[in-house]
């Protein structure tokens, strides 16, 4: 199985990116003001809580502490909370799509080896590397919904996801291979997972997540930037946009 990924298009772009990142990854990784250790730190009290959580109401309490709180996602339900905890009980690398953003910060940090976050900032990034590439036949992974004006809005409808040029059904018909909604955690972990086993410096999982998540807008503004896109997909307006664009 490792070597069916190892042999695809996407790896090869993904090593060398990680090669590059991850060494400067705990001294220039910023989010909301917070380094790196403070958000390992952060992530590892989350675990720690979740460990703790020994029913279903303590587990939806640290689901809500994990999605809502830390992660930022405001508008899901309790039902929907309650339904992630318990199926967090029994995880799958086989897991729907619906969901994944949340679902899958959950998973994250109850197994933090096994498990890593696939939203809307790591979802593009892993296009926009093989577009910046200059691959023509790359992977084309489903994008997870987000409302960052470079990385893709769809109230706004600006930014890379939202461009046609880089939506998923176009990438697959210039050439790019698909990848199922279904099917799209499974390879992501499948691929962090064989790329960690050929990369040196005793990195973890989340380290690679990391660096997608912090590279992510950097990828997207340089895809968007590519001299030779069309004058009528790259033109002032989308410039405007960019230097107006905000994170969530």
């Amino acid at each position: 199985m490792t070597s069916d990924i190892r042999s695809m298009p996407h790896y090869c772009v993904l090593m060398r990116f990680f090669n590059k990142s991850l060494p400067c990854l705990k001294t220039e990784y910023r989010w909301q003001g917070r380094g790196y250790a403070e958000t390992v730190q952060e992530k590892l009290v989350l675990t720690h809580n979740w460990k703790k959580a020994t029913t279903p109401t303590e587990r939806s309490a640290v689901a809500r502490q994990v999605i809502v709180e830390w992660g930022g996602i405001k508008t899901i339900s309790s039902g929907t909370l309650s339904r992630h905890a318990e199926s967090t009980m029994t995880p799958s690398i086989h897991a729907p799509f619906s969901g994944i953003a949340s679902y899958s910060k959950l998973l994250a940090i109850a197994y933090p080896e096994r498990y890593a976050i696939y939203d809307s900032r790591v979802s593009a990034c892993l296009n926009a590397l093989q577009i910046n590439a200059g691959l023509s036949a790359g992977v084309a992974f489903n994008y997870a919904p987000g409302r960052n004006n470079v990385i893709g809005n769809p109230i706004s409808n600006r930014g890379f996801t939202q461009q046609h040029e880089f939506k998923v059904k176009t990438l697959k018909k210039n050439g790019w291979k698909r990848v199922t909604r279904d099917g799209t955690y499974s390879l992501y972990l499948r691929t962090l997972r064989c790329c960690l086993e050929d990369i040196s410096g005793g990195y973890s999982l989340q380290d690679l997540e990391m660096a997608l998540f912090a590279n992510a807008e950097i990828e997207c503004e340089k895809a968007m930037r590519r001299p030779e896109r069309s004058p009528s997909t790259h033109g002032s307006k989308d410039r405007r946009l960019r230097n107006g664009a905000f994170s969530p």
